[in-house]
């Protein structure tokens, strides 16, 4: 793949994504997983889990 292919992953496809990203490089990747509404969101806890992200993109081994 070109070094500026980013992988990308629905619900299941995120477990495919998973799977290939060790094997391939990659610019990126985009996993999605429970986009539909859910009627218990916490936004406490969704604020939390995004005030995370940034460390963990951060840890990630550049390739």
């Amino acid at each position: 793949m070109p070094d500026e292919t980013v992988l990308a992953g629905v619900s299941m496809g995120a477990s495919v994504v998973s799977d290939l990203w060790p094997e391939r490089p990659a610019a990126g990747v985009l996993l999605l997983h429970a986009t539909a509404d859910l009627p218990d969101h916490d936004p406490a806890a969704a604020g939390l889990t995004w005030s995370r992200v940034p460390d963990f993109l951060g840890r990630l081994r550049r390739r």
